[in-house]
C-alpha cells in the first residue's frame, strides 16, 4: 500500500497525471490488495513503475487496458476504501 501511495506522490510532485499503462497497472494492484494477493499486487506495482517502452512484449500485449485513464485523486480516492480494511 506505502508502494501505491508513494507512486501516486511521485505524480503529484511531478506536476503530472498517469499514463494509460500506469493507471492501468496501478488498478490491477490496488485489486490484487484488496484481495490479499500482496505477491501479485508488488508484481504489477514493478510493471508500473517500469515505464511501457521497457516492458517485456508479453506484458504489453496482456495489458488490459479496460479502465480510463484516473488521475491522482481518483486513484488517491479509490485506495481509501482498501487502506481502511484489515490485512489479510
Amino acid at each position: 500500500m506505502k508502494r501505491i501511495e508513494s507512486f501516486i506522490a511521485r505524480l503529484e510532485c511531478d506536476g503530472r497525471q498517469t499514463t494509460r499503462w500506469e493507471c492501468d497497472r496501478l488498478m490491477l494492484a490496488m485489486g490484487h490488495l484488496k484481495s490479499g494477493d500482496l505477491s501479485a499486487g508488488s508484481e504489477e506495482m514493478r510493471k508500473a513503475e517500469t515505464p511501457q517502452a521497457r516492458q517485456s512484449s508479453q506484458d504489453v500485449a496482456s495489458n488490459p487496458m479496460t479502465s480510463r485513464v484516473l488521475t491522482t485523486r481518483e486513484l488517491r480516492s479509490k485506495l481509501k476504501p482498501i487502506k481502511l480494511q484489515p490485512l489479510h
